[in-house]
């Protein structure tokens, strides 16, 4: 359920302009679930695909979720005489995904603006067709994030058949934590600060915008792992620090006309920022590959660096610590060789894993092209990223067959003998006493890339065509088409990776890639 109430009031008194605004919101959800079973079907036809021809395993379950936000807002929007602008927000947000003394966030904003180039002065310069429009804007304003689970301050209690004990004569039913949760949660808030500079040249034929921001971010919701010795049934969400991004974007646009008959557009986009964690509530985060510290990015990958492959007995024998003792005594030829980073002794966990890779960008961008001659028309958008690292779980979970398919260059890029200097892959064993499939640097790739994402050739029919017709007044063919082609040096699937949690971000773990989808259309207008 959605419910939306606004009041909005606009007036002009000589120069001044305001645009104010008062609303309300109130959003609901709620979802219920039931799922019933039996097992051990006579067969596999499709008499048999009921539940009434099922012999063992009678059981039901189902659940109940809902969540609910309530929110006022109020907006000012302020221009003076086109050249001073001015914009107040403020919101008040109340989410049933935090307990009751935590439920609700308060964010305020405020933006000015300055357009330098309707100033008197700046007219005077008589630049216009070089300059045709500056404006200036800096800006501040907080806001709220409360994506965590609808359950997430609760402890939930629940039970099933397999949840009973045997005692004296008969059993006794059980219950169990099925969700263990934070109640002392609250909303995450981010707080940024932006200055932005928006210029046009040449008679608006140059678009060029650039900001410069500061975000912090407080109480970092993130769902942090617990051990599994711990016995919880879930990992709980927790407010696990704080948060620094300094980042930097430019935007460019550029539109031109050859003759009269063919026009063109090019556009640039590019974005690069710094992350830096300034408070953690305990030492450090742990994501499945990664590490987070004070003074560090986020979601850094963890894990030993792997330094080569063990050609032969005589090189494991050779690898030791300064007091003689062999790093890998375990290894034997074709094994991964992993840095001793530690002092002495044994490979350990403790003392010789660091960081070998960073999901984070140097760069994100993308660029678009467009023609257009005569009736017929172009587009192109590219996008890509530059510098970040991924992490190929495949590599290791495919490494090796069983009950699943294997990789093939698990077989054709393995160790085979003394001397293969170009294999990828350690030895084929059944017995892995090296543990060669450990969190190393064996996993990490780069990620960049660049993408066609999207591009349209169209082709519009002359006017006099159409009006011959006497059926429509306008018709455009076109053909399209989305992911079109990647060019990359990741060997996964798709170096595209969504973000589900920030401390496992760039971890790929083989979901399904992107589809490549062709389109052929008609526009009519009658």
């Amino acid at each position: 359920y959605q419910v939306e109430q606004r009041l909005n009031y606009n007036t002009i008194i000589g120069r001044h302009k305001l645009d104010a605004m008062v609303a309300m919101t109130y959003e609901k959800n709620s979802s219920e679930g039931i799922n019933a079973f039996k097992r051990k079907a006579l067969g596999n036809d499709e008499i048999y695909q009921i539940l009434d021809a099922q012999t063992a395993g009678d059981n039901t379950s189902g659940g109940k979720e809902t969540s609910s936000m309530l929110s006022y807002l109020g907006r000012i929007n302020y221009v003076y005489d086109d050249r001073y602008l001015a914009t107040v927000n403020f919101r008040a947000d109340g989410s049933s995904r935090f307990a009751k003394r935590n439920r609700w966030g308060y964010f305020p904003s405020v933006s000015l603006g300055w357009r330098v180039s309707n100033e008197e002065f700046f007219k005077n310069l008589n630049i216009e067709n070089t300059i045709s429009n500056l404006k200036l804007r800096v800006g501040w304003g907080q806001n709220g994030n409360q994506r965590i689970d609808r359950d997430a301050p609760l402890t939930l209690i629940g039970t099933n058949n397999e949840n009973q004990w045997y005692f004296g004569n008969g059993y006794s039913q059980g219950y169990v934590p099925t969700y263990v949760g934070n109640a002392d949660i609250k909303w995450e808030t981010s707080q940024q600060t932006n200055v932005g500079l928006d210029m046009s040249f040449f008679k608006n034929s140059l678009d060029v915008s650039m900001d410069f921001y500061v975000k912090k971010t407080s109480d970092m919701l993130l769902n942090m792992p617990i051990p599994s010795f711990g016995a919880f049934p879930n990992s709980p969400f927790f407010n696990a620090g704080d948060l620094k991004n300094t980042g930097f974007e430019i935007v460019v646009n550029y539109r031109n006309q050859i003759g009269k008959d063919f026009n063109y557009n090019v556009g640039l986009n590019m974005s690069t920022y710094k992350t830096e964690v300034t408070k953690l509530t305990s030492e450090y985060l742990s994501g499945n590959t990664s590490r987070t510290y004070v003074g560090g990015p986020i979601g850094r990958f963890w894990g030993y660096k792997q330094i080569g492959i063990f050609q032969n007995q005589e090189e494991i024998d050779n690898y030791v610590d300064k007091n003689g003792t062999k790093i890998q005594p375990n290894a034997q030829p074709g094994d991964f060789k992993f840095a001793k980073l530690g002092e002495s002794g044994e490979l350990n966990d403790d003392d010789d894993r660091t960081f070998i890779g960073d999901p984070n960008p140097d760069l994100i961008y993308g660029f678009n092209l467009g023609f257009s001659y005569k009736n017929f028309d172009v587009s192109m958008a590219f996008q890509g990223t530059i510098g970040n690292d991924i992490w190929n779980v495949a590599k290791g979970s495919l490494a090796s067959a069983g009950r699943q398919n294997a990789l093939a260059d698990a077989y054709t890029k393995a160790w085979t003998k003394d001397g293969d200097l170009d294999a990828v892959y350690p030895r084929i064993t059944n017995s892995d006493s090296n543990n060669n499939m450990r969190g190393s640097s064996f996993y990490v790739e780069n990620g960049s890339y660049l993408r066609l994402q999207n591009m349209q050739i169209g082709y519009t029919l002359p006017s006099h065509i159409c009006q011959k017709s006497k059926l429509f007044s306008s018709c455009r063919f076109y053909v399209s088409g989305q992911n079109i082609f990647t060019l990359t040096g990741y060997s996964g699937l798709d170096p595209e990776l969504g973000i589900n949690n920030p401390l496992d971000m760039g971890v790929d773990t083989t979901r399904y890639p992107s589809s490549r989808t062709f389109t052929f259309g008609v526009n009519l207008q009658f």
